[in-house]
């Protein structure tokens, strides 16, 4: 697969400090848990190889993982760290992408 070797890493280090957010913290092993979850629920979710997705959210864990597990699908990933000047509707149709995944202020996937 696509990020085999970073999560060969997260294996290596899986007890380690891999972010900090909000004043608690989460290590690799978690965030390849994370990873895994979310490349299962995106393909669920009909998100495959190729497909163009714009993903709106901070720098959060599950936003990183989402991230991680859309790189991973081979999707071509439009990040947003904050919303877009003419709202996401336009972005997506500029990208034109087919999804468009949002991650709210308490690191829920909407």
């Amino acid at each position: 697969m696509t990020l085999d070797f970073l999560f060969d890493v997260f294996d290596r280090f899986s007890a380690s400090d891999a972010i900090i957010w909000q004043d608690q913290v989460y290590q690799y092993g978690w965030l390849s848990g994370r990873v895994h979850h979310w490349t299962t629920a995106l393909e669920k979710e009909g998100i495959r190889p190729g497909c163009v997705v714009v993903l709106e959210g901070g720098f959060s864990p599950n936003s990183l993982a989402v991230f991680l597990a859309l790189v991973q699908l081979e999707c071509v990933v439009i990040p947003q760290s904050r919303p877009a000047p003419a709202g996401p509707e336009q972005l997506v149709k500029i990208a034109r992408a087919q999804f468009l995944l949002s991650l709210d202020s308490s690191d829920e996937l909407n």
